[in-house]
């Protein structure tokens, strides 16, 4: 690793254990900002980031616009929970979806990103929690629940698992669940990618959900950064030519 890295530590949350798994999300973390940035410099409006953030916003959106004109959702009634949010950064897109901030919720294993996000967009009700075990919400608490590039950072299979039945926990009957995530995985760089056959196990498809619709997100990264830099109209065009090199999709769930 990195020696920048080597001995960088999230700021844990006082009610979050530092369990094996909470151990392999932060080194997973160190090793995915070492190549892409921290939270911080993600933030930054660089050619690199233009055209896959809009498309990770679109696929969102398009989600959104599913939820209100086919299955009648009130948005301004909604609550909705993002999972391992991080500054929150991923729940302003609902904001421009006519969202207020009090119906936004999220929580993140780390107080420093919390602490930031409530300093980035005060308002929004996040909180310091792990995801495998969120004991500060109750049962059947929220109408969306939804997970941003999250879970692909969680190592472990049976995490993931234990997430994923958090998310059905908290979620209303008939409610839903939204899996923005890369599709791929990698060892080396400590990536557990989402594939649509992995979601079908862990959100108990065909029993417990039912799979609404499926957007392509992003490019593989090796492939849109470039293009985002130098030709980002091709971005688009380039997903819709080649769709194997879809390196991200948006998976809407209705919960049975």
């Amino acid at each position: 690793m990195h020696p920048v890295y080597a001995n960088t530590a999230f700021k844990l949350g006082e009610n979050v254990k530092k369990e094996h798994h909470v151990e392999k999300i932060e080194e997973a973390l160190k090793v995915w900002e070492l190549r892409r940035g921290s939270d911080e410099e993600m933030l930054s409006v660089i050619p690199e980031n233009i055209a896959p953030t809009a498309a990770r916003v679109a696929s969102m959106m398009r989600a959104i616009n599913t939820l209100e004109s086919k299955y009648g959702l009130d948005l301004l009634n909604a609550k909705l929970l993002d999972v391992d949010a991080a500054t929150g950064y991923g729940l302003w897109q609902f904001l421009l979806s006519g969202f207020r901030a009090d119906q936004l919720y999220g929580v993140d294993l780390f107080q420093d990103r919390v602490e930031r996000g409530n300093k980035y967009c005060p308002g929004l009700n996040l909180h310091v929690g792990d995801g495998s075990n969120m004991l500060m919400f109750k049962d059947k608490s929220f109408d969306i629940v939804c997970e941003q590039f999250c879970f692909v950072h969680v190592p472990l299979n049976d995490t993931q698992m234990k997430m994923a039945k958090e998310m059905l926990r908290v979620v209303k009957p008939g409610g839903f669940i939204i899996i923005l995530d890369w599709v791929w995985s990698s060892k080396k760089r400590q990536l557990n990618g989402m594939p649509l056959s992995k979601i079908r196990d862990m959100f108990e498809v065909g029993t417990s959900t039912e799979i609404c619709v499926r957007y392509p997100a992003q490019l593989l990264p090796p492939i849109g950064r470039p293009i985002s830099r130098i030709a980002p109209w091709l971005y688009n065009l380039v997903g819709a030519l080649f769709p194997f090199v879809m390196g991200s999709k948006l998976t809407l769930l209705r919960r049975l």
